[in-house]
């Protein structure tokens, strides 16, 4: 799977790395604090899903007619369970 990190998500991409996924964070691509649309944007240039905390997202999906592949972790602390380093 081919993710784009959003600036808010947490250490849980080295996790995901781990995994066997292709991530990169904005940060990677040297655009830290871009828009929500240049994010939309940037993913669909390079086919990602966009990993968010952020609801903008699902409103920028409701209230436009932007094609978005989107998962959004819940806004709560987010814990790897104890197995994993």
């Amino acid at each position: 799977m081919r993710i784009l990190a959003d600036e808010n998500i947490p250490s849980v991409v080295k996790f995901i790395k781990e995994k066997g996924h292709d991530v990169v964070t904005l940060y990677d691509l040297n655009k830290r604090e871009i828009s929500d649309v240049e994010v939309v944007e940037t993913a669909e240039k390079d086919d990602r899903i966009i990993l968010t905390l952020d609801l903008d997202f699902g409103h920028m999906y409701y209230l436009s007619d932007l094609t978005l592949r989107v998962a959004r972790f819940p806004r709560r602390r987010f814990v790897l369970p104890s197995f994993i380093n």
